[in-house]
């Protein structure tokens, strides 16, 4: 085995050290955006604070408040900080990103096609049947 000289080992040492560290991206770049949370979802979201702000009341550690609610400690760490400087208010739901882009009008006509049927939206009949057969033929179970 070829022995080094302090010299080539201190080289290849300070080539690691020197080598650009990656940073990670945490969350969605511009060009990846998350889908908007629905009204329930947001709901559930705001929840889970209003429980956590409860308990910081209370004195809770983060950590035990994190592991029962099932969340992350840098969230609650968050959320802790946005409480102590606005109370509970500070952890309600500022609502939708931006407002829908469909009035009631169209939103409602779109909610009532599925009502309409397939042969409606252009599938004949005959390719319903063949799928209702194909499925009636496949067998049951998960």
């Amino acid at each position: 085995m070829p022995v080094r000289s302090p010299s080539s080992r201190r080289s290849w040492t300070a080539a690691i050290t020197r080598a650009p560290k990656r940073r990670s991206r945490s969350g969605p770049g511009p060009d990846r955006r998350l889908p908007p949370i629905s009204d329930e979802r947001r709901q559930f979201r705001e929840g889970i604070r209003m429980t956590a702000a409860e308990r910081f009341a209370l004195g809770e550690p983060s950590s035990v408040i994190a592991k029962e609610l099932r969340v992350s400690v840098r969230s609650v760490q968050w959320w802790r900080r946005a409480w102590d400087k606005g109370g509970p208010r500070a952890l309600r739901s500022a609502g939708p990103a931006s407002p829908s882009r469909l009035s009631e009008a169209p939103f409602a006509a779109l909610e009532a096609e599925p009502a309409r049927g397939p042969v409606a939206h252009g599938w004949p009949v005959t390719d319903l049947h063949d799928l209702s057969d194909t499925l009636s033929r496949r067998p049951a179970g998960p």
